[in-house]
């Protein structure tokens, strides 16, 4: 790569910015989705270099939604204190890792247009979810399931979950892009990433997309034409998705665990009340980072590494506070949005689309969770709080007291 001052200034300008964003944030969204040793640090070294060497670093405003979001991870930093010995060195290299992410991703905004690079880390989302995609479409083609084809391999709950907010980032770029030609592009990428969040057999992903997308549509500022048809495409995948998954859910429903799975949500229920029992011994700073599969319930026949629900989770890791600064951030962030959607028509669909993803972090979040960060991808989450932060600077935005985020 060419790290010439010459060389970094053009990627400083606009349309160079632009693919470099692309770049970064697709292997970023890689190095998240299939951790790489020392990747998340060589990612930063890169953006950090050209940050450096380019001159024209541009203000860039951090919203409370991102500053709660910050305030959580510091406060997961804070957990090692309390936490104990057991496998620290792991949690600790993981909680180094998204820092890094976190700050790379400050740095790309800092380099040119916030509104035009988070367009493109949408697209580079997208890009990483058809990397993803591949992975499991190989194991399809194969007659195979992700979750019976490699136990190592990332768990079907999570491979949904990251397909899931792909999905949502295609919705967005496609309704956002006027040439006919690259949104038929588009579309082909979205139906394989579909496709492949299908294959993941991950039922509240699924739920938290059509969800999601069902809202996107209709808060959107479209026509009445343009709603139907996108409430119309949502029915149509959730038919095909149940049509899909019938066999799946027949035997989900009726038969595994002697019957009881619906009832139990596949032994969730079971878990989150030996949770409440423990978050009750820890209830105001938690157990700390990655502490689930050393003091948390084990009541599977596999080692369980978090509570499947994302605030019995937050508050056994980190107790009231953290889940003060998780909470926080998700309120900031739908209220930011909510001001961006009542004061400017320019940015209605990067409203919608932020109402779209707590939606899907929410839903997902009843039965999921993260073992160190949060349900929806932290980095993306900081990349997306940035975006919306800085709207203001290319769509002024009537600010007041009561609106400001």
């Amino acid at each position: 790569m060419d790290t010439s001052p010459r060389t970094m200034a053009k990627l400083g300008q606009p349309g160079g910015i632009n693919a470099a964003t692309l770049a970064f944030v697709f292997f970023f969204f890689k190095s998240a989705a299939i951790p790489l040793p020392g990747f998340d640090a060589g990612f930063v070294f890169v953006v950090a270099s050209i940050y450096a060497f380019n001159k024209r670093h541009k203000q860039v405003r951090i919203s409370a939604a991102g500053i709660s979001l910050i305030l959580f991870w510091a406060w997961a930093c804070l957990s090692f204190i309390w936490r104990g010995h057991d496998n620290v060195l792991p949690a600790l290299l993981i909680w180094l890792n998204t820092a890094f992410d976190l700050l790379a991703i400050y740095l790309i905004f800092r380099l040119g247009s916030p509104m035009r690079i988070g367009e493109q880390s949408m697209l580079g989302v997208l890009w990483g979810g058809v990397a993803v995609s591949m992975q499991v479409l190989f194991f399809a083609a194969r007659g195979l399931n992700i979750r019976d084809a490699n136990s190592d391999f990332l768990g079907a709950n999570y491979i949904g979950g990251i397909l899931g907010l792909c999905l949502l980032c295609a919705i967005y770029v496609i309704n956002h892009e006027p040439n006919v030609k690259k949104r038929i592009h588009l579309s082909i990428m979205a139906a394989v990433v579909g496709i492949s969040l299908f294959c993941s057999l991950s039922k509240t992903a699924i739920l938290a997309f059509l969800l999601a997308s069902f809202v996107f549509f209709i808060i959107s500022a479209n026509s009445i034409k343009v709603k139907l048809r996108g409430l119309a495409l949502v029915i149509l995948v959730g038919g095909a998705a149940f049509f899909y998954l019938s066999d799946y859910l027949d035997v989900y429903f009726f038969q595994a665990q002697d019957g009881e799975a619906l009832v139990s949500l596949s032994g969730r229920t079971f878990i989150w009340l030996e949770t409440i029992d423990s978050i009750f011994d820890e209830p105001f700073f938690g157990y700390g980072v990655r502490s689930f599969a050393d003091y948390g319930p084990q009541i599977a026949d596999v080692q369980l590494v978090h509570a499947h629900n994302e605030i019995f989770q937050t508050l056994f890791a980190y107790g009231a506070i953290g889940l003060t600064f998780l909470l926080g951030s998700y309120v900031l962030f739908l209220k930011r949005a909510i001001t961006l959607y009542s004061h400017s028509k320019k940015s209605n669909a990067q409203a919608a689309f932020g109402v779209a993803i707590v939606m899907f972090a929410l839903t997902r979040g009843i039965t999921e969770a993260h073992d160190a960060a949060t349900v929806l991808p932290i980095h993306i989450f900081f990349l997306l709080c940035l975006w919306n932060a800085n709207t203001a600077i290319n769509n002024p935005v009537p600010r007041s007291p009561a609106s400001a985020p």
